[in-house]
């Protein structure tokens, strides 16, 4: 079924014992981070989602694209979200809680807007559960107009 959970795996075991309001090195919703990918011999991408202060976790939608080292967000056009279709997945986006500190060797490459990873999230979630939910889009938009104001 589109849309299961998908395990998280990375940095998410990356511990830090900064007790602050805010990631050590700086991160925003909305903020696009590139790594380099020793499996793949090439650089991957992904987009912050959202920040928790009190989980002091950051929401990360990875997007589906790979390539040489990026230097902006230009340098990788479209941001489309990476859906899991390779063996046993079945085309769920990969969007996961990590620890908010950002790994040495990831970089943040600049920021866009997050309504079509919100689209996304939420279009997988309709799909999943079989209903709409109008009501958490609104929410999740209303949020981003919020921090961007902020």
């Amino acid at each position: 079924m589109q849309g299961q959970a998908v395990p998280c795996l990375g940095y998410d075991s990356a511990v830090t014992r900064q007790r602050g309001a805010a990631p050590p090195r700086p991160i925003a919703p909305g903020d696009v981070v590139a790594a380099y990918s020793e499996e793949l011999g090439e650089w991957t991408a992904a987009q912050v989602t959202d920040l928790d202060p009190a989980w002091r976790t950051a929401g990360v939608l990875d997007l589906d694209w790979s390539g040489p080292e990026p230097h902006s967000v230009d340098d990788i056009g479209e941001l489309v979200p990476l859906r899991l279709t390779h063996h046993s997945h079945s085309g769920g986006l990969h969007h996961c809680n990590y620890e908010w500190l950002l790994p040495r060797g990831f970089k943040v490459i600049g920021r866009e807007e997050l309504y079509d990873a919100i689209d996304a999230i939420v279009n997988d979630a309709e799909v999943e559960y079989g209903r709409t939910f109008a009501n958490a889009r609104q929410h999740l938009i209303a949020g981003v107009d919020s921090a961007r104001d902020w």
